[in-house]
């Protein structure tokens, strides 16, 4: 097995019975696991120097003694062999701790969810053409949205979800978030949620909404107590502007759409993700439009 292979999944706590046994009896076992854990204490340092640390990692290397002559005195000299197979263990180990020290982001495309389970067991539902991104070490239950998520949060500390629009923090609960463009969205479904949008902060209980559109705070209260229908192969829309609808609907079908028509118009309905005529006719039926289609684009006219 390759040494980098088996690396990244000892730091990753990956590795099965058989790997670790092969990692253990590596010759470089002892010597990597000593470097990276002094690379970590080092990286964690606030006043961290690469080349004072690098001092420090020359005085650990192992040294070949000359033998002695009449008109030399006794020096220390490192085979280039070994200098080369220790600096590729080091560039090999640090590198490796870059990647754990990192950020993780677990990303979905058109038409596609996924479920991440989190280091404290809570699990975030991710949906189509969204992306979630959380520290790989010394996670502190804080997670950055991109999208939609639905987020089912463990009981501990307070647990954050960071979007480019604000912020919401919750204590064990179950909720729902959406970050798109001039779009934002939060719906409490179990526990109590606080939003932060701005100078703006509303704490929301259960079936509550709050709703930015354009920049706009649209006030909500107790209209929502299903569970979000995106998680089940749906979505569901209540007196939401169509131009939003449309943009969901691309993100489930791999289509473009243009709307000859007022996209500020409210539409209250669903459509499904798994049958494309039947999830445009779920739109196009309640508003009266017609459509013509070209290739991978629909084009929506009234239907005079």
């Amino acid at each position: 097995m390759k040494k980098e292979y088996l690396v990244k999944k000892w730091l990753d706590n990956e590795l099965t019975s058989e790997e670790e046994i092969a990692f253990n009896i590596s010759e470089d076992f002892s010597f990597l696991t000593d470097l990276t854990n002094d690379l970590k204490e080092a990286k964690l340092k606030s006043n961290f120097n690469e080349d004072l640390e690098f001092s420090k990692l020359k005085d650990k290397l192992p040294l070949k003694k000359t033998k002695k002559t009449k008109k030399t005195k006794k020096t220390k000299v490192i085979s280039f062999n070994l200098i080369a197979r220790i600096a590729a263990i080091f560039v090999l180990a640090f590198s490796t701790l870059l990647y754990v020290t990192s950020k993780k982001e677990v990303s979905t495309f058109i038409g596609e969810t996924t479920v991440l389970t989190l280091p404290d067991n809570s699990k975030v539902y991710i949906s189509a053409s969204s992306s979630v991104q959380i520290k790989r070490l010394n996670w502190e239950r804080n997670i950055t949205l991109k999208g939609e998520a639905y987020f089912e949060v463990e009981k501990g500390k307070k647990f954050t979800v960071a979007t480019k629009d604000a912020s919401v923090k919750v204590l064990g609960t179950k909720f729902n978030v959406i970050s798109r463009d001039n779009y934002f969205e939060t719906i409490c479904y179990e526990g109590r949620v606080l939003v932060t949008y701005n100078d703006t902060k509303r704490v929301l209980n259960v079936g509550e909404k709050f709703l930015v559109i354009d920049n706009k705070i649209i006030e909500t209260r107790n209209t929502e107590k299903d569970l979000p229908k995106w998680n089940g192969g749906k979505s569901s829309f209540k007196n939401t502007p169509i131009e939003y609808v449309l943009k969901e609907f691309e993100r489930h079908y791999n289509i473009k759409i243009k709307a000859n028509f007022n996209v500020d118009e409210k539409f209250t309905g669903s459509f499904v993700h798994d049958n494309e005529n039947l999830a445009l006719k779920s739109i196009i039926l309640p508003l009266n439009l017609k459509i013509t289609k070209k290739n991978n684009s629909i084009t929506l006219f009234k239907n005079d």
